[in-house]
């Protein structure tokens, strides 16, 4: 055992920070022969001669306050999860060696051990004190995976603060970095608590999107517990999308390798997990089983927070069993336990449970007053977080007006003090100049008059803008729940087409792409259509479309779909007056009724008896992929829209029929998803590549086609602004 230890002090000599980095991570000393000498000491007392003990001994035999300094910081990573008190001081020892070698890196580490402690401890306002020092000093050393590692350690404290605009910020702040940086294990944390803040926000779409991108880098991490952490987000979205069968798989998953790594906190919220699935599966025995797995080994490892989360779930499960005396039991420990770690959100379901349980015995007036309560905190919850992202905006624009203020107030301070000088100066000489110079300094004055008055007539010119652009926002979203009442609702379209999705984005708050639907005669007609323009033009233009569909198909009768089309054409020519007349308007009519606006569009008929369907198209074409083949079948529409058609004579439209399998997938679908830039090379998504995945996803249940081409497009598009509206509708015969 001696020369093994004689030969790793050796090796650990020569072989340097590469290997010493992962093993002692803050390690951060001034000059790099001394630092690795100082470190493979530390690290030798550490790790051969007894962990703590030996870097007490350390300690008190070294005069070298980075020795020191960097004992401390070990130490206190030691005791932080098990003992913060102890862990606090330890750090606070650790600052008071390193601030008198002056190492900006050893003292930014020592701030961040500081904010972590303290963010255990639940003391988040002085977690954020030091955690913004250690990102001040990481700005100063220009370090921008330290800068990064700071957004994402202030947004944690912001989360569990609930101050949810403070903790998005800073996680798009880390994201931003990490992503230059290509830092794959905090890109996986962070966009994880993106995804944590959306589903607090009850947004499960939205942090399923962000969870699966972490897991995405995977392959990177391989099955780490930060992986495992996004294993049990995943799981935690489907079982508030109602799918706890598909949640169950993640959770195992992760379940099975917490315990490999013997990591008992997490194998602890894991079983509460699951747990929580299989109650939603009404498998109440096993979930009580997995619920008291979890609550004793909370209780072993004293957390507080942990234990409350299993009394509120064992309370939940109580009242779904019959025994509301046992649910009141339960809240009441955990109603005690959530004021003392100070969980508002916590409480909230607290109340709910109360309000059920009290509601189970029959004692309305003490179910009644629990609901009231639960009403009210979690309303105030929500204002709150307002309240704070509209305070936070403000306060972030004021203080740019008054920083700017400031700097033309010390310019012109600093000109009015260099022209007093030169006064002084030249007075004993030139006593004609005197006056000269005092010409000069009133003309100044009189200008900087001058420029207060235009800045105060710009600010007034400004929030006039403002005021109208926020009356025109108003009418425009106003628009869009006028848009929206027209659209099928979703359940029309599912009970007319089970096997279907429809995935529809606006690229402004009103679109001018629609999808329509209607039963006519026993046959489905369907119907994707692009008008000119998007915005509230396109939208003034799908308005017309859908009325104009709606006489045509449900009054006039007409499902031939060909025929649908040319009678769409004529209302839309009728309708907005178009001419055939020269398209440069000489000696035609007014400009003004030569519009030459329209839509294009992909209809089709359904026979849900047969499986026969007929199609027409005006620009837009039918795409059909055969089940169990990757056979893409393109039909093409005719190339003139439904409006007046100046470059060619309108010929009536073309009438297609195709005898459909069942299995067979129908794709109707306007030209914004294939139109989208974004990739590496910043190129449109293209016709091909559409088309290619259709092939790879046809086989898929339709929401799930609808969710792949959602992700897709993300994570084409990025962070590149959309460039039209999209609307694509999947149907399986």
């Amino acid at each position: 055992m001696a020369k093994l230890k004689n030969f790793l002090s050796i090796y650990l000599i020569f072989i340097g920070k590469s290997v010493l980095s992962p093993l002692f991570p803050y390690a951060s000393l001034r000059k790099p022969v001394t630092r690795l000498l100082i470190l493979t000491s530390i690290f030798l007392h550490a790790n051969l001669f007894g962990n703590s003990d030996s870097l007490y001994r350390l300690i008190a035999q070294s005069d070298d306050d980075e020795v020191k300094a960097n004992s401390y910081l070990k130490l206190s990573t030691m005791y932080r999860i098990g003992n913060p008190d102890t862990a606090l001081w330890m750090v606070e020892k650790g600052l008071e060696h390193a601030l008198n070698t002056k190492d900006k890196m050893l003292i930014a580490d020592l701030y961040y051990q500081q904010g972590l402690v303290y963010r255990t401890q639940r003391a988040y306002d002085e977690a954020l004190g030091s955690l913004i020092r250690y990102h001040e000093l990481k700005t100063e050393l220009n370090d921008s995976s330290g800068i990064a590692n700071s957004h994402l350690a202030l947004a944690k404290v912001y989360k569990r603060k609930e101050d949810l605009a403070k903790a998005f910020e800073h996680y798009f702040k880390a994201a931003e970095i990490l992503e230059e940086i290509r830092e794959y294990y905090n890109l996986v944390s962070t966009y994880s608590g993106i995804g944590t803040v959306h589903a607090i926000q009850k947004k499960p779409e939205r942090a399923e999107e962000y969870f699966l991108h972490a897991l995405s880098f995977k392959d990177q991490l391989e099955d780490t517990n930060q992986i495992c952490f996004v294993l049990n987000n995943l799981g935690g979205i489907y079982n508030q999308m109602g799918l706890p069968e598909k949640a169950l798989p993640y959770y195992m998953r992760a379940l099975k390798i917490h315990r490999l790594l013997e990591d008992h906190r997490s194998v602890s919220g894991t079983l509460n997990n699951i747990g929580n699935a299989y109650e939603s599966l009404d498998q109440f025995s096993k979930a009580m089983d997995y619920f008291n797995q979890s609550l004793e080994i909370k209780r072993q490892m004293k957390d507080a927070r942990g234990v409350l989360v299993s009394l509120i779930n064992m309370g939940d499960l109580s009242n779904k069993l019959g025994d509301p005396d046992l649910a009141i039991h339960y809240f009441n420990r955990a109603d005690s336990l959530a004021r003392k770690v100070k969980s508002f959100q916590l409480r909230i379901y607290v109340y709910y449970g109360l309000a059920a349980s009290y509601k189970i015995k029959k004692d309305y007036k003490k179910a009644l007053a629990y609901h009231d309560l639960h009403a009210q905190m979690k309303d105030s919850l929500f204002d709150e977080t307002t309240s704070k992202q509209l305070s936070e905006m403000e306060t972030r624009f004021e203080t740019t007006q008054k920083e700017k203020e400031i700097e033309l107030l010390q310019k012109d301070k600093a000109l009015q003090a260099l022209e007093i000088d030169r006064q002084k100066a030249q007075r004993n000489l030139f006593i004609l100049g005197f006056g000269l110079v005092l010409a000069l300094v009133v003309a100044i004055m009189l200008a900087y008059q001058q420029k207060r008055k235009a800045n105060k007539l710009l600010a007034l010119q400004k929030k006039e803008i403002e005021d109208q652009k926020e009356q025109i926002l108003s009418s425009i979203h106003y628009a869009q729940r006028i848009q929206n009442a027209i659209l099928p609702e979703p359940e029309v379209f599912k009970k007319l087409l089970p096997e279907s999705f429809i995935l529809y984005r606006p690229k402004d708050i009103v679109s001018g792409d629609f999808f329509w639907i209607s039963s006519v005669d026993q046959a489905i007609i369907v119907a994707v259509a692009d008008c000119t323009g998007h915005g509230v033009p396109g939208a003034f233009m799908s308005m017309i479309g859908n009325s104009l569909l709606n006489e045509v198909v449900n009054e006039k009768r007409i499902t031939q779909p060909a025929r649908i089309l040319d009678e769409l054409k004529a209302g839309i020519i009728r309708s907005l007056k178009q001419s055939g007349v020269d398209p440069n308007n000489k000696g035609g009519l007014p400009a003004e009724t030569n519009v030459k606006d329209g839509m294009d569009i992909a209809l089709c008929k359904i026979d849900p008896d047969t499986l026969q369907v007929e199609f027409a198209g005006a620009y837009n074409p039918l795409i059909r992929v055969r089940k169990n083949t990757t056979e893409l079948e393109e039909i093409r529409g005719d190339r003139q829209p439904i409006g007046i058609h100046h470059s060619r004579q309108s010929q009536p439209f073309t009438n297609h029929r195709i005898a459909g399998n069942p299995g067979d997938m129908i794709y109707l679908y306007s030209d914004g998803y294939m139109d989208q830039f974004g990739g590496e090379r910043n190129k449109k998504f293209s016709s091909r590549r559409f088309k290619e995945l259709l092939r790879e996803l046809h086989s898929l249940e339709p929401e799930e086609q609808k969710s792949k081409l959602e992700t897709t497009l993300d994570q084409w598009q990025w962070k590149r602004g959309q460039i039209d509206d999209v609307c694509v509708v999947g149907i399986r015969l």
